[in-house]
């Protein structure tokens, strides 16, 4: 498990090294309102993607042991849900294109649909390399399509083809990546499609997709609010802060959340061991991405200024605010994989229902005042209360729960503050006299350098246990599940 979940690591250092790199050379070629209209587009192919996963592949892991019992009906279902999720698109791009009032979105909509099926092809496939605990495969397959998408969309870019790149390198990076993981998965198919075990599969899938789809409508609920009272430039300026916001969630929460689904799954006549294994999962994604969102905040500033230019300035404190709320929403990451594993599908798709109802009511809300400040603060404050509840009814009804969760979010949380306020502050004094560029390079290395020293160091005194463990077993699922 440890060696699964470093080539994970490995694999996410890679991704968002790749795409942070990526996301600078595009805004430099690409324009705010390209960036908008990429993100509206979004916000419908989001719903053909949910329907082409409908929970298959959770369903798949939890039924690992009887694969080759499932496979075939669960790969045949897969392949069918992907041709009827390709169709719903590309019928819904026509109402985007009316809905946002733009022909573009419509036609980025329609171009990318035609990706679906080839991602259907590697759903169950790739639930078998994460059931079987495969995961360098996994990094490799995934970390390489990901480099190939952003290098297909930056030389789109770069040919001047504007925000048709983003669509452009999903639908000739997509059927390589998947044909590639299909083979490599070897799945014992069958040649009867086996129509009858279809009812069986959609039983736990319908909870997992309702599931993922409401999750979907709050991660691009904010895009769809955006779109209607907003400029495609000001979606554009909060598509680029909301990307580089989650920086800390894709380099640390993501990964460990897929490596330890099937560990958590294990011990589910467990329970006791298994919010155990949860509560230290999240610890160590606390651990990690606390400290990179308040890096964020700190060097925002600077960092927008250095690399980005003038165009985007309006997105630093779009940065500063969003990143706050990534603080708490990577820390609760594991809510939902936690529910799974315990089998709760129902309760899973019952709380996304109300979270999503009131995420879409504060983005109106703060919509409504007109000013993308006022709703980023709104996004934000969402994010902190929610993520709170979720990791705590996720693990009901363990005993001592309550101050469990609170220790999870805010011992990192202030650490974190107070070692980057720190050197932040120091480098604003006035007897520092340095050029703008000269200031900016020093002030992001100054900030990086001595607030991670300083993060590191109080952690040793306050919060040694996850420390010692990130050390001594980096990266540490496999001892959180082994010491459990």
């Amino acid at each position: 498990m440890a060696s699964s979940a470093l080539w994970m690591t490995g694999n996410s250092l890679v991704s968002k090294a790749v795409s942070l790199v990526g996301q600078l050379i595009l805004a430099r070629l690409l324009l705010p309102s390209d960036f908008g209209l990429i993100g509206l587009a979004l916000t419908v192919t989001v719903i053909g993607d949910v329907i082409n996963q409908f929970g298959l592949g959770d369903v798949v892991v939890n039924r690992a042991r009887r694969l080759r019992l499932w496979a075939t009906a669960a790969f045949s279902l897969a392949i069918v849900i992907g041709i009827l999720s390709t169709v719903i698109m590309l019928a819904l791009a026509p109402l985007a294109a009316y809905l946002y009032d733009d022909q573009t979105v419509g036609y980025l909509v329609a171009i990318m649909a035609l990706a679906t099926p080839f991602q259907a092809l590697g759903i169950v496939p790739l639930a078998r390399l994460r059931a079987e605990l495969r995961f360098k495969e996994v990094a490799v397959l995934q970390g390489s399509s990901m480099v190939v998408a952003m290098l297909i969309t930056i030389g789109c870019a770069s040919a001047g083809f504007g925000a048709y790149s983003f669509a452009l390198g999903r639908i000739l990076s997509e059927p390589i990546s998947q044909i590639v993981i299909f083979y490599r998965a070897k799945l014992p198919l069958k040649r009867q499609i086996q129509f009858r075990r279809w009812r069986y599969l959609f039983a736990d899938s319908t909870y997992a997709f309702v599931t993922s789809l409401l999750n979907r409508v709050i991660m691009q609920g904010d895009y769809i609010v955006l779109g209607l009272f907003f400029s495609k430039a000001a979606v554009g300026q909060y598509f680029m802060a909301f990307t580089l916001s989650v920086q800390a969630i894709g380099l640390a929460a993501n990964n460990l959340a897929v490596v330890m689904f099937p560990g958590l799954t294990k011990l589910s006549k467990e329970p006791e061991r298994q919010v155990q294994a949860f509560m230290r999962g999240s610890k160590s994604i606390a651990f990690v991405a606390v400290p990179i969102c308040f890096l964020q905040v700190a060097v925002a500033d600077s960092a927008v200024r250095l690399l980005l230019g003038e165009k985007w300035l309006s997105t630093i404190p779009l940065i500063q605010i969003l990143s706050l709320g990534m603080a708490f929403r990577a820390t609760g990451w594991m809510w939902n994989a936690m529910l799974k594993a315990r089998g709760l599908y129902m309760r899973a798709a019952i709380w996304s229902l109300c979270i999503s109802v009131v995420f879409i009511s504060v983005a109106i809300f703060c919509a409504y005042q007109g000013d993308l400040l006022v709703f980023a603060t709104g996004v934000s404050v969402f994010y902190i209360i929610v993520n709170l509840i979720q990791v705590y009814l996720s693990c009901r009804p363990a005993s001592g729960l309550l101050i469990d969760t609170v220790d999870l979010f805010f011992r990192p949380l202030l650490i974190a503050a107070l070692s980057f306020s720190i050197p932040w502050y120091l480098m604003r004094l006035e007897f520092i006299k340095l050029s703008d560029s000269s200031f900016f390079t020093i002030d992001i290395a100054v900030i990086t350098c001595f607030g991670f020293l300083i993060y590191f160091s109080i952690s040793y005194f306050v919060n040694r246990q996850t420390l010692t463990e990130l050390f001594q077993h980096l990266p540490i699922p496999g001892a959180m599940l082994k010491r459990s």
